[in-house]
């Protein structure tokens, strides 16, 4: 499988080997690093401009996904991955908080704009002069 459907921070293993806890850290932190960046350079270049450097900055990632190696997916099912976590308590937490977290970065991106709009004809035409 491609870097497509997959996710590149499951790469780790296959290309960090023995610096596994070090590389893990490093992704972690550059993540967290873009996460907090990327908004806020979208906000400094407005709209169009955010839009064309959002889309060069995905298209300038795929050759390094695809440059990744080559995994053989092995045969799992889904409630193999479901008995890993009912197994593991430190995975099930990081899982649940990652799902919370991420349910409510999704839930605030559509609130933003329904922040911003006015409410009242007043608001409105105040925002219009």
């Amino acid at each position: 499988m491609g870097p497509v459907g997959c996710s590149p921070t499951a790469q780790l293993p296959a290309v960090a080997g023995p610096a596994l806890p070090t590389a893990s850290r490093f992704d972690a932190m550059t993540f967290t690093a873009a996460a907090l960046a990327g908004p806020g350079l979208a906000g400094l270049l407005g709209g169009p401009a955010g839009l064309v450097v959002s889309a060069g900055l995905v298209a300038a990632a795929i050759p390094v996904a695809w440059s990744l190696p080559k995994r053989t997916p092995k045969k799992t099912r889904l409630k193999d991955g479901f008995r890993v976590l009912v197994r593991n308590a430190p995975l099930r937490r990081a899982t649940v908080a990652s799902t919370i977290s991420c349910t409510g970065i999704g839930m605030v991106t559509v609130c933003y704009p329904l922040l911003g709009r006015p409410t009242s004809a007043t608001q409105r035409t105040a925002r219009c002069c």
